[in-house]
C-alpha cells in the first residue's frame, strides 16, 4: 500500500508540474502550445508514471 500511495502522490505532482511547464517550453521553441500540449502531456505522464511506480517499488522492496 505504501508503494501505491507514494507513487500516486509523486505521479500527481509530476503531472501537475509537467502540465504547467510544458506550454512554456513549447512556446520557447516557437511551437504553438495549444496544439501539442494535451496529447503530449497525457503521453508523457502515462509513460513516466510507470517508470515512477517501478522505481519507487524497487527502492522500497529492496530495503525490506
Amino acid at each position: 500500500a505504501m508503494v501505491v500511495a507514494l507513487s500516486m502522490v509523486t505521479i500527481v505532482l509530476f503531472g501537475s508540474m509537467m502540465g504547467m511547464c510544458l506550454p512554456f517550453v513549447l512556446e520557447r521553441f516557437k511551437v504553438d502550445p495549444a496544439t501539442a500540449s494535451a496529447p503530449l502531456v497525457t503521453t508523457l505522464i502515462d509513460a513516466s508514471g510507470v517508470v515512477i511506480y517501478f522505481t519507487i517499488a524497487t527502492a522500497i522492496l529492496t530495503n525490506v
